[in-house]
């Protein structure tokens, strides 16, 4: 058995630069405070339940639990450690716990340490900040002793999956076009929830872009019964999850909780789906939140040079926009324009939700039958989008960056989510990606131009987005471009070989059979599939989908899409003194 050793324990998080300090402060003295008082009860039943939880949630797939195993070998020398743990965890007291914050959140076993921006270098010194870490020492000694009452030992949890039933998928549509679609899978204690509404960047304009990512945010911070912290607590004493998405094309909300707690946590998403209030104080905090998100965007070289090419490749359609939007734009919304939003596009006919896990598909529709049944409003409009028009010429931008490394993405229109040839083009794609792939083959292994080479197919509601990108060194770019454009025009050339396409088909294939795995990733495909009316269940046949592909479908799709001169190409690098832009190579 390996000899244990001292492990480590951080707290930590990202801030502006002017609050650095203060955070400092309050973290380690909220860390320090642990040493002085005792968890209160229902805290501690909190932090149990959520670590049963998380055991749970890691039987779901194969993957979790091979982890799972293998770290407890690695720990412990058993594969049970894990399960040994959480009974001792579940039958720890608080005064246990105050006991064991004594011996380590200590003045004297504390680092601290701060990541700046280069231009910020010396914006406060080392003692500055070992300052605050002493003055929150101090004052969390001043926190008055106490004890509270012993806990007592909980049950452990029933870890077995649900009984009773084979796994289906049902689909039901209330009166007021609610659509609920609801696959039983039994294999493991846990639902997940997906709510899916039609809106996302297809909705937005320069001016409102943002307003799909703040107003999803925004579902979970107050309703007309519980405030931010409230639901937050709420959701925690579930051990679940609960938050919002947007994207290209739609927003929601994504929750994941324990199947005994199916009526309340289904009641909780009904709450702050239908009845979010709104308030001007959250706001403020979703504002600075999403503008510090738009800030750090610029700093993520792989998110810059994506939002770049969007803007390459787009020119009319709101594709072109960015998910959290701009400065100016997310400073621009107020609370009568998010209440106006929601009006428009929350909406029953525009709503699907889809549950995935330990239910009985009748029980869940009569639960949400009592919630969503009353909920009133016809269709949503949306704006009449033109077709973005076929790039003629090159559309090229080259950005200078204060990076060693070089990026970039060399791409074309995609499909829809209704293209016939979607799934031919899907193995383009697959062809170039991977580590047997010929990006990885020819451009990594055998040339040693990348650091990380893909390809990539994103279908839209409107024609979406294909191509391929490399992370490159700035002495290597030439040559890495040179060697994008040949992969591109060689896909054009000749059709794949069987061996090629063969190799990814199972590769999709796959991928997809292990995304599955997942209650989330169920109740995602049918929630999207049920609100871009291609059927709920249509992610179902991708298998014979792909199986049917021939080489010949492949090469037309590649003839099609990856069109000579209708290309964006962005290029991220830096740019030396005096140094010219790339001569781009033409298709010969």
């Amino acid at each position: 058995m390996p000899s244990p050793d001292p492990g480590l324990l951080m707290l930590g998080g990202t801030t502006d630069p002017k609050k650095v300090l203060k955070m400092v402060h309050e973290l380690t003295y909220e860390a320090f405070s642990m040493c002085h008082r005792e968890p209160e009860e229902k805290e501690l039943e909190k932090i149990k339940r959520i670590l049963e939880a998380e055991m749970i949630y890691d039987q779901e797939t194969v993957e979790t639990t091979a982890r799972r195993l293998g770290h407890s070998m690695m720990l412990a020398g058993t594969p049970d450690f894990e399960e040994k743990y959480l009974k001792q965890a579940l039958q720890t007291t608080s005064n246990q716990v105050r006991m064991i914050s004594q011996k380590i959140y200590s003045i004297n076993n504390c680092s601290a340490a701060v990541l700046l921006p280069q231009e910020l270098k010396g914006y406060f010194k080392k003692e500055d900040l070992e300052a605050e870490v002493k003055r929150a020492w101090e004052k969390s000694l001043k926190i008055k002793q106490f004890t509270l009452k012993k806990l007592p030992t909980p049950r452990e949890s029933d870890l077995k999956a649900g009984k009773g039933f084979k796994k289906r998928i049902r689909r039901f549509v209330l009166e007021n076009g609610v659509r609920l679609i609801v696959e039983e899978n039994p294999q493991t204690p846990m639902i997940a929830y997906r709510t899916a509404l039609l809106g996302g960047l297809r909705t937005e304009t320069q001016h409102n872009n943002g307003i799909s990512a703040f107003i999803s945010e925004m579902f979970t911070r107050g309703s007309s019964h519980h405030t931010a912290e409230e639901l937050a607590l709420h959701t925690d004493e579930m051990a679940g999850e609960l938050s919002g998405f947007s994207g290209r094309n739609s927003f929601g909300l994504v929750g994941d909780f324990l199947s005994k707690d199916l009526e309340e946590s289904l009641s909780l998403l009904a709450e702050v789906l239908l009845e979010p209030t709104f308030p001007e104080n959250e706001m403020k905090k979703q504002k600075e939140m999403q503008i510090s998100s738009i800030r750090r965007r610029k700093d993520d070289l792989s998110l810059f040079i994506s939002d770049l090419f969007s803007q390459a490749l787009f020119r009319d359609h709101p594709y072109r926009l960015t998910i959290p939007g701009t400065e100016e734009s997310v400073n621009s919304i107020n609370r009568d324009y998010l209440l106006s939003y929601y009006q428009h596009y929350v909406r029953p006919k525009n709503f699907a939700l889809a549950v995935a896990g330990d239910v009985a598909a009748e029980e869940v529709f009569e639960i949400t039958k009592r919630l969503f049944g009353k909920w009133k409003g016809g269709s949503a409009k949306f704006p009449k989008l033109s077709r973005e028009p076929s790039i003629q010429r090159p559309r090229i931008i080259e950005e200078h960056i204060h990076k060693e490394q070089a990026h970039i993405i060399y791409g074309f229109h995609g499909a829809t989510l209704w293209s016939r040839d979607r799934f031919a083009l899907e193995m383009c794609s697959a062809i170039l990606s991977g580590q047997g792939g010929r990006l990885f083959s020819e451009l990594r292994d055998k040339r040693h131009l990348a650091y990380s080479v893909s390809a990539f197919n994103i279908e839209g509601i409107e024609p979406g987005a294909c191509g391929v990108s490399i992370a490159t060194s700035n002495d290597t770019i030439r040559d890495a471009l040179d060697g994008l454009f040949l992969e591109i025009e060689k896909m054009r050339s000749a059709p794949p070989s069987k061996e090629e396409l063969d190799r990814a088909k199972i590769y999709s294939i796959g991928v997809f059979e292990i995304d599955l795995q997942t209650n989330s990733s169920r109740a995602n495909y049918l929630s999207l599939n049920e609100i871009y009316r291609i059927g709920a269940t249509s992610h179902l046949q991708y298998p014979s989908k792909i199986e049917r592909l021939t080489i010949q479908d492949v090469h037309k799709a590649s003839l099609r899409y990856y069109r000579p001169n209708g290309y964006a190409l962005v290029i991220a690098r830096n740019l030396g003194s005096g140094e010219k832009i790339l001569d781009i190579p033409s298709w010969k």
